[in-house]
């Protein structure tokens, strides 16, 4: 799996969602008002976003009004729905928020849930697939609700939340509405036609606290339609203080000290190659090989491991290649001593003997290529030297200790859909469809582990496999399974 086909897969995961949920990103102090929990209500102002176009003074007091009720609230909770594809309504976040502390509970799908909690200057992640919870510092988590003095209500919101067509400005009125258990009430209502986005956000008119909100969008794609969302909001409940501690039934990573033994440790690097330095191999339980290496350069530009073999004579093929940077947006903290990392996993094509103590690896040079103007950037590779061999450390468990160190959680739950999907792609290549077709349903059977119905696409490639063999009843079966899934959107 290259950036290239990590960047899409992304993109697509993002729009299955819909930017309803993100895991926490914090922000220096000064930018404090833009910071985690980017949940459509998280600032209810998302609302300006647009050029006001209807009435412009009515509006912008209407939502100072709303931005400044949000500010003065003593605490926040907040539950965040969305539709699936066979009409029942899913939880996937709840978001608290009191005396300055939050915690975000995130259910991306039914296999992926996290539990974030952010206290003083403490952030806590406990993901459901680890046997531990990490732990790190953070420069100011402070309430992002509030707004600082030099930034109006619609400059904050412009930086918001805004899904679908980001880039077109929405249309945005207020209305009147029914009252609500006898109180009065008003919407916020936003629309834009390029994407068929349609927002209510419900208000309480004596307090100008949001009580509700709905949306509608669609987006474009294989993982697109019309997607649906909803809201509930309630302010100034007193919450238990239990949710807002720093603790865990598993253990606790903490992972300033986690990178400081990982400094220490990579000191010595194992080979360098062209300015590349090997800083890691390990084989995990699975027989998977992950290759650490440091460079200066970028992915699409350094030299890197291409190929690797065996004593054993297994056969390995490139699941997994990735600037770990790259997949945390190019934070520095996520670079080695100021140069890159890069992570490489070379899976089996199947597990047959023992697991190798050293092995042989190619390494090649990387070169970008631009395919399309415009459009994202691949490379080509070309082998130098010889290969070097190199020892290979055993580990207990699926992933390397560094996973935690570098925040790699959420990537975990999309492994074995990668290696499946370039064991597959292997036996395609060599025109071996049946054990290609068995591949590709074996990685659908994996997004059970990460988003469940976006094993439509690996089933549909499966059934050109069965079809290249003449194989009609497979391909009517894994057809049925993939329209299944399609249709149901199923997280």
């Amino acid at each position: 799996m290259n950036e290239e086909r990590l960047d899409q897969l992304l993109k697509n995961y993002g729009k299955s969602l819909g930017e309803c949920s993100k895991e926490p990103k914090l922000m220096p102090r000064k930018s404090r008002a833009k910071a985690a929990f980017l949940t459509f209500a998280t600032a209810v102002m998302i609302a300006c976003g647009a050029v006001v176009l209807w009435p412009r003074v009515a509006v912008a007091g209407t939502l100072h009004r709303v931005g400044i009720a949000i500010q003065g609230a003593r605490s926040m909770e907040v539950v965040s729905s969305m539709q699936t594809g066979s009409g029942h309504w899913v939880v996937f976040n709840r978001t608290y928020w009191q005396d300055g502390f939050w915690r975000q509970e995130v259910s991306k799908s039914a296999a992926m849930s996290t539990v974030y909690v952010i206290r003083g200057q403490q952030m806590l992640a406990e993901f459901n697939n680890q046997d531990y919870a990490t732990l790190k510092r953070i420069a100011d988590a402070e309430g992002f609700l509030r707004i600082e003095d030099s930034v109006s209500p619609i400059d904050f919101a412009k930086k918001q939340l805004d899904v679908g067509w980001v880039a077109i400005e929405r249309d945005i009125k207020i209305e009147s509405r029914p009252r609500v258990n006898g109180n009065p009430v008003y919407a916020i209502v936003m629309e834009r036609s390029e994407d068929s986005y349609h927002a209510e956000i419900l208000v309480d008119a004596q307090t100008d606290l949001p009580i509700s909100s709905e949306l509608t969008v669609s987006y474009r794609g294989p993982f697109g339609g019309k997607k649906k969302y909803r809201e509930t909001y309630s302010f100034n409940k007193v919450l238990e203080p239990s949710l807002f501690e720093i603790k865990s039934s598993k253990r606790i990573i903490q992972l300033d000290h986690a990178r400081m033994a990982l400094k220490s440790q990579w000191q010595k690097p194992f080979a360098e190659i062209d300015g590349t330095q090997v800083l890691d191999v390990s084989i995990a339980s699975d027989g998977t090989i992950w290759i650490v290496a440091a460079s200066t350069l970028k992915h699409q530009f350094a030299t890197l491991p291409m190929q690797v073999s065996a004593r054993n004579l297994a056969t390995y093929i490139r699941s997994f290649d990735l600037d770990i940077a790259y997949l945390k947006g190019f934070d520095s903290e996520y670079r080695f001593d100021g140069r890159y990392l890069h992570l490489l996993g070379f899976a089996p094509l199947k597990l047959e003997g023992a697991h190798p103590s050293e092995i042989s690896v190619q390494f090649a040079k990387r070169t970008p290529v631009q395919t399309k103007p415009y459009l994202s950037v691949n490379y080509t590779e070309k082998a130098i030297e010889s290969p070097i061999t190199l020892p290979v450390e055993p580990i207990s468990g699926r992933f390397p200790h560094y996973f935690a160190a570098m925040e790699m959680e959420s990537t975990t739950y999309a492994i074995d859909v990668y290696t499946w999907k370039a064991r597959a792609e292997y036996f395609e290549k060599k025109d071996e469809f049946l054990q290609a077709a068995i591949a590709h349903e074996k990685e659908a059977k994996a997004y059970e582990k990460f988003v469940k119905y976006a094993g439509f696409k690996p089933l549909r490639e499966a059934a050109k496999c069965y079809e290249k063999l003449g194989m009609a009843s497979e391909v009517q079966r894994v057809t049925k399974q993939a329209d299944a899934l399609e249709s149901s959107r199923e997280r």
